[in-house]
């Protein structure tokens, strides 16, 4: 009778010594769960317990039998040789489908309430607008909703963005969001790829935005210092004058206008893009607040209730039935270059990382001349002589 030869007493444990690979079967039982779930998930997959469970079971009598039939011996049986065999592939292809059950119930609906969930610190308005673009996908597509995230293509993902958005920003921003979703999934593993990275970005052409004329920039001034709007004219003069977004001003706070210092501070959560900056404020800033608003409690906001109708409102007062976004901000670029020349000062004012973005498009110095400049930067004599004098002077 053979007996079987024994093993280098090497690679055998010694005592109080833990197998070798134990701990990696620790971690495929921890993965996988336990060998009665895994028998489970392979009676699934294929009708019955794994083929490869055929392969480790003892030969029966019948078996035995036959084995001396003539029959012939398997190759690696005969000379040794590591041949790749049907059931072993098997056990690879019982892995991914056992995967695959696992991820069956990853909708998009639910893979997308999961990345929402995963935006910690973001504002509240910033997930609204995500998931109303969502939910504007979803209602043209709505078996979308329902579709499992493994079985989404880059096609899928190009017919839902032109199917939804007309226009190459509203486009450019849908494929960032879809983006964001499935790299969630990436990392959760319920996705293999992410289907948008085989989309083309969309580089939408930079286009110059006009600034307003010293013509329009004296009808709004002159609407906000009416009963009526006067409300609105703080915020006003600080979008003019600072360069602030509108989002910023209406998070912004009396007590963040440092009017000693001549400065306001805009803090990482009023900011756009959640950086620190410090805006010098202008003499004509500096006057009109003093004007509008002389005193004011420093926990106060700047704009007043019912903002939004408010400010659309002075804007119709002012003649304008159409408002480009930011247009108050490109004009405060664009003749604050015209009349200081300092690229570099109106970067940290704009809060920019670099001079691409304001060189490209905030400059539409066509319509502007060093005199409207002038006016522009000096409309706080226009004040001072309205009330027979400069009243603020001695404050400088």
């Amino acid at each position: 009778m053979r007996t079987k030869p024994a093993e280098p007493e090497d690679d055998l444990p010694k005592n109080g010594e833990q197998a070798p690979f134990a701990h990696r079967a620790a971690e495929a039982n921890a993965e996988f769960g336990t060998e009665q779930a895994s028998r489970e998930r392979a009676r699934l997959v294929w009708g019955e317990e794994s083929p490869a469970a055929a392969v480790d079971a003892p030969a029966s009598p019948s078996a035995s039998a036959d084995a001396g039939s003539g029959e012939p011996e398997h190759p690696s049986a005969r000379d040794g040789e590591l041949i790749e065999h049907p059931l072993v592939l098997g056990g690879s292809e019982m892995l991914r489908a056992v995967n695959e059950l696992e991820t069956r119930d990853w909708t998009f609906w639910k893979l997308f309430e999961i990345s929402l969930r995963s935006r910690t610190g973001r504002r509240p308005r910033t997930l609204q607008e995500i998931a109303q673009y969502v939910q504007r996908m979803l209602r043209v597509k709505p078996w979308w909703r329902y579709m499992p995230v493994g079985e989404i293509t880059g096609a899928d993902c190009v017919n839902l963005i032109e199917t939804s958005f007309k226009t190459m920003p509203m486009q450019r921003k849908a494929r960032t969001l879809l983006h964001a979703i499935f790299a969630c999934g990436c990392r959760l593993g319920v996705c293999r790829t992410n289907p948008v990275e085989q989309l083309t970005y969309l580089y939408a052409p930079e286009q110059s935005i006009r600034a307003l004329s010293i013509l329009e920039v004296r009808r709004l001034l002159t609407a906000a210092q009416s009963p009526k709007h006067s409300p609105c004219a703080a915020a006003l003069g600080l979008m003019l004058w600072a360069g602030l977004r509108p989002t910023e001003v209406a998070r912004l706070r009396w007590g963040d206008i440092r009017l000693r210092e001549r400065v306001i501070m805009v803090s990482p959560l009023q900011a756009k893009t959640a950086t620190r900056r410090q805006v010098i404020m202008r003499r004509v800033l500096f006057c009109w607040l003093l004007r509008i608003a002389p005193f004011r409690p420093a926990g106060a906001p700047v704009i007043p209730l019912g903002w939004e109708k408010r400010w659309r409102a002075l804007r119709l007062a002012a003649g304008f039935k159409q408002w480009p976004a930011d247009v108050l901000r490109h004009t405060f670029a664009s003749y604050h270059l015209k009349y200081f020349r300092d690229v570099a000062g109106l970067q940290i004012d704009m809060g920019h990382s670099s001079l691409h973005l304001l060189l490209t498009r905030y400059l539409g110095m066509d319509n502007i001349t060093a005199q409207n400049a002038s006016e522009y930067w000096g409309y706080e004599k226009e004040l001072a002589a309205a009330k027979g004098g400069d009243p603020y002077a001695s404050r400088f």
